[in-house]
């Protein structure tokens, strides 16, 4: 499906999409909030405004927007299975210059729609300057904060074909490979990344270059049975941290008291596991739950990779192009102390 009207204006991404999702039934809609016992494929194209403000998603209040002011959907696809899906991945690694061929997988977190997951993505992409081809893993999150529950049992039932998708994308032409994770999506990655392991599914790991995990929705236990199941990673995992997160503090209180990773107080405990942890607690946010700082991750990932870099810490997976003007500076993102804090293991 084409929207003509928002070929004009903005800048386009587009976005390959592997699906845990039921297909929708409904016109323009791709994919739903139930779950699906197979994997699906679709291609969407997403338009950002000229005046986009880093961080945010202008929504349009009607659909389908005004291309010049909204986040606007160009074109969406189906696509006929894996063989389909990995063919659009080599298109589009064809269409870059060869030190550009890369892929971005960002797996979103709970109560979010397909289309609020898309968007996000695009919106990311935008505001880093990523010039690889982003990849959205989606799973059966039902949009309503009702059903925890309910979506936590999805990213269980969606490990299958994350870790399918990870195995596939390896076998493509791509240089290097980046995971993202938000919130309960960490769980999924986490549980994706420990299946693989035992499994031996994907035997040379080198190109997947850099794991992010963004406010991770996980049982602090069990993340430490994960990563000593998976062993120190030859490349530490960055978690992004904050205390004062309201959504994890609700999440601790329904998993019976127990520490969420997002919100854990000993960095220096996550570290010793092989993670870099970086403390965004005194960076503001836009959301009231003070859980989606990683939206801003084009204004304050320079700053990491500078602090990593100080550190001799490798940063091949932020090698994101900045000098795009996009970025705002980021003393206003800084409520107040010294801002980010990182803590990182002994090499």
């Amino acid at each position: 499906m084409t929207n003509e009207s928002a070929q004009s204006a903005g800048t386009p991404h587009t976005i390959l999409v592997a699906s845990a999702r039921a297909e929708a039934e409904t016109f323009g809609t791709l994919f739903e909030g139930d779950r699906s016992d197979r994997i699906s494929y679709a291609s969407v194209t997403l338009s950002v405004p000229p005046g986009h403000k880093s961080g945010e998603i202008e929504w349009p209040r009607t659909f389908p927007g005004d291309p010049e002011r909204h986040f606007t959907v160009r074109k969406t696809a189906r696509l006929s299975g894996n063989a389909a899906f990995r063919q659009a991945i080599e298109q589009e690694l064809s269409r870059r210059a060869p030190d550009q061929r890369n892929v971005f997988v960002f797996i979103h977190g709970y109560n979010t729609s397909f289309a609020e997951a898309t968007y996000r993505l695009a919106q990311l992409a935008h505001d880093t300057g990523y010039k690889g081809v982003p990849v959205l893993v989606t799973w059966g999150s039902s949009g309503n904060t009702l059903e925890y529950l309910f979506d936590m049992n999805s990213t269980m039932i969606a490990r299958d074909g994350l870790v399918e998708t990870l195995a596939m994308l390896n076998e493509t032409s791509a240089r290097e490979i980046v995971l993202m994770s938000h919130s309960m999506g960490s769980l999924l990655l986490m549980e994706g990344i420990r299946q693989a392991h035992l499994e031996n599914i994907i035997s040379d790991t080198t190109k997947f270059s850099q794991v992010i995990i963004a406010a991770p929705d996980i049982d602090v236990d069990l993340f430490k049975a994960q990563m000593r199941r998976i062993g120190k990673p030859d490349r530490p995992f960055i978690i992004l941290v904050a205390r004062d997160d309201v959504a994890l503090r609700l999440s601790r209180k329904i998993a019976g008291g127990v520490s969420r990773v997002g919100a854990y107080e000993n960095d220096e405990e996550l570290s010793e596991l092989g993670a870099i942890v970086v403390d965004v607690t005194e960076l503001s946010a836009n959301d009231p739950a003070r859980h989606g700082r990683y939206a801003d991750a084009g204004d304050f990932a320079p700053l990491v990779r500078d602090m990593l870099e100080e550190r001799g810490i490798e940063t091949v997976g932020l090698q994101f192009d900045l000098a795009n003007g996009r970025s705002r500076p980021l003393e206003p993102l800084i409520d107040r102390g010294l801002g980010i804090v990182i803590t990182s293991p002994d090499r």
